[in-house]
């Protein structure tokens, strides 16, 4: 999705993170992140049989 959006996409992420390196800082919108629980193993009744996974926005995976 994001190399079809590039055209209209490019000038503005570019200086999203040009800005974010002159200035040493990161949006924090792109920080934002969606944590959900994956099972381990078949037996679900046990929490401490889930892992949690961080979702990130897409953008941000390309900050570090």
């Amino acid at each position: 999705m994001l190399e079809a959006a590039a055209p209209v996409l490019a000038r503005p992420v570019a200086k999203t993170f040009n800005h974010s390196l002159e200035t040493g800082t990161f949006p924090s919108d792109l920080k934002n992140r969606k944590v959900t629980a994956l099972p381990k193993s078949a037996d679900r009744p046990h929490p401490s049989n889930y892992q949690p996974i961080s979702i990130l926005p897409a953008l941000s995976t390309f900050s570090e």
